[in-house]
């Protein structure tokens, strides 16, 4: 959906400024006609996502579902609070994590 509008939107946005350029009409087909409809198409968007369901705010878990949130915003149990940072309580680089990640997968699978 996004290529398709990365796609078309030059295209279709430079068309219509051109013609409300060149038309000779008056407010609101003049050339300001392009931009009110740029700001109506962000207004839509902004209308829609408020639309979407919380959890696609949530990560995914490595299963495939939404990851369990409490209504605090804390982790809920201990293995997501490991998850989260070191034994020191600081926060853990992506590679640390990934490593802790297989290497709980592999004693699990032995």
């Amino acid at each position: 959906m996004v290529a398709l509008a990365r796609a078309c939107g030059p295209t279709y946005g430079g068309s219509l400024f051109a013609w409300s350029d060149t038309n000779g009409l008056a407010w609101p087909f003049d050339f300001h006609f392009t931009f009110y409809m740029c700001a109506i198409v962000v207004f839509i968007m902004m209308f829609l996502s408020s639309l979407l369901p919380e959890s696609v705010n949530l990560k995914l878990k490595e299963g495939g579902g939404a990851a369990k949130q409490s209504t605090t915003g804390l982790p809920t149990n201990s293995a997501q609070r490991n998850s989260v940072g070191d034994e020191d309580g600081g926060d853990v680089d992506d590679s640390r994590l990934l490593s802790r990640t297989q290497a709980k997968r592999r004693e699990n699978n032995v």
